[in-house]
């Protein structure tokens, strides 16, 4: 980790580069509200993740539907969201855009 910074009241870390060589993985996952979703990754690091600017394309595209977006769940052998449609985010995806909340 080279540090711990703070963004509209919420804590983030900057990762080493060497620190990405963990296989990541989401442990567990909640919804939050509107495109937002809470993550706790294998790390250790949990935080919010806003989903809101990434919905585009043939299979993110139907999540603009918010009830479609909140059906997602963790895949027990894929250990990341996914959705009925298809459509999955890598865990190095969703940590890379999470507020992180702690590590």
């Amino acid at each position: 980790m080279i540090g711990i910074g703070q963004e509209k009241g919420a804590l983030f870390v900057v990762f080493h580069p060497w620190s990405k060589s963990m296989i990541l993985h989401i442990v567990k996952a909640r919804y939050k509200k509107k495109y937002m979703i809470w993550l706790r990754l294998n790390d250790g690091s949990e935080g919010i993740v806003d989903l809101k600017d990434e919905l585009y394309g043939e299979m993110f595209e139907p999540l603009k539907n918010i009830k479609r977006f909140k059906s997602f769940r963790v895949d027990p052998e894929l250990e990341t969201l996914v959705w009925e449609n298809g459509a999955d985010l890598a865990p190095e995806f969703l940590r890379d855009r999470m507020l992180v909340l702690s590590s």
